[in-house]
């Protein structure tokens, strides 16, 4: 496990919850989702700026299930409820397995539990919250016209270098 980096107010506010002073004399510690819960999904999925862990469904209570969506934000290490999500949600449940298609930038839920097997599919598009799990900073030469076998180089983050 690692711990999350954290900015100066972000350990001053863990400190404080924990009854330090923000010195380093309490170790700051994970945000919480809100409830607790147990028997979810989670899927984590690489973006830039940051990368985003979904969370979905589960218990809150004994047989208590729900159908909720949670994303915590790696970059500032927080939990939402995400505003974009559009349609009817899938029934509550839990123990889904999780998927992420890239191509079509939705997660894809398979059955569950909710006394009794589920066997159904659910999709959820999260392009409105994920970015791509890359960024261009720069291209060079940064004005053209470009033609035939011009070298064009592209700079950015998560990029592997190739020569196409």
């Amino acid at each position: 496990w690692l711990e999350p980096e954290l900015d100066d107010e972000a350990m001053a506010e863990a400190a404080a919850a924990a009854g330090g002073d923000g010195d380093g004399d309490a170790v700051p510690s994970w945000p919480s989702v809100g409830q607790q819960v147990w028997s979810h999904s989670a899927m984590a999925i690489q973006s830039v700026p940051s990368s985003y862990m979904f969370l979905f469904g589960g218990q809150n209570a004994p047989r208590r299930y729900n159908n909720a969506v949670s994303v915590f934000d790696t970059g500032r290490n927080k939990w939402e409820t995400p505003k974009t999500i559009t349609g009817a949600p899938p029934p509550a449940r839990e123990d889904s397995p999780f998927g992420y298609d890239d191509s079509t930038k939705c997660l894809v839920l398979f059955g569950g539990w909710r006394q009794k097997w589920l066997d159904d599919v659910w999709t959820l598009n999260v392009a409105g919250i994920c970015g791509p799990p890359y960024a261009v900073n720069a291209i060079e030469p940064q004005s053209g016209p470009y033609t035939g076998q011009a070298p064009v180089m592209i700079t950015g983050l998560l990029f592997s270098e190739s020569n196409v």
